[in-house]
């Protein structure tokens, strides 16, 4: 009449794999115990088996056995699983970011990118470490440093390759009407020119008095001589 005797194991928080929200989680199936007919092999789990992946959160188990008068006895205990986390990154601005894993827990990587006319700055990469810190520097991406120094138009237009979209204007002179009405009704567009990625460069002129510009930035006539051909 006495119902039979089950513990059952104690186990403590689980940290989660690197890269992982889950950890796996393995103890001994306990035995019950009758006053009668001795030990109690034939137990009952209400929850995932012992060697089974559990993810983050608490996961409540428990374990029931009978004895051969029906008599029943249960024990009950859980599993904590903890993730390691370090402080949310962003994007940075006029970027993006992509992150695997959960994007915050140890061993997840984010990588990051520039809009086209940005140029990045700092980790192009950075991984949650153990000691719950980003590997790498803070990201930024800054405006195109464009070097208008360059000796030759190829130098110079690949700093724009796979980056920026270039618009080229060539005018004799800058009393021209065509070039006037153009540059009259780019000015307005430019916040839609940069999100399209495009950079206007101007050849107004003729050699040696031709003047080339990016923006605020006066090219070698050379160079300009040369985009022109």
């Amino acid at each position: 009449i006495d119902p039979p005797k089950i513990r059952c194991p104690t186990i403590k928080d689980k940290w989660a794999e690197p890269g992982k929200l889950t950890t796996r989680v393995t103890w001994d199936t306990p035995e019950g115990v009758d006053t009668a007919d001795g030990i109690l092999t034939d137990v009952t789990l209400k929850g995932k088996p012992s060697k089974s992946d559990f993810p983050e959160g608490l996961h409540k188990m428990s374990y029931t056995v009978f004895d051969r008068a029906g008599n029943k006895a249960s024990c009950r205990f859980t599993i904590r699983v903890r993730v390691r986390r370090c402080s949310p990154l962003f994007p940075p601005d006029n970027g993006y970011m992509k992150c695997d894993s959960n994007g915050d827990n140890y061993g997840a990587t984010c990588q990051f990118t520039c809009t086209g006319g940005y140029e990045l700055q700092g980790s192009a990469a950075r991984v949650c470490q153990s000691g719950l810190s980003w590997s790498g520097l803070d990201t930024t991406c800054a405006p195109m440093n464009i070097n208008v120094g360059v000796r030759t138009a190829a130098a110079l237009l690949d700093q724009f390759y796979e980056k920026r979209r270039l618009l080229v204007i060539s005018a004799p002179t800058a009393a021209n009407h065509n070039y006037r009405f153009q540059m009259t009704n780019l000015q307005p567009a430019q916040c839609g020119l940069d999100l399209r990625h495009v950079t206007v460069i101007e050849l107004v002129g003729t050699y040696p008095a031709q003047v080339g510009r990016i923006r605020h930035r006066v090219l070698p006539p050379g160079l300009a001589l040369q985009l022109r051909y």
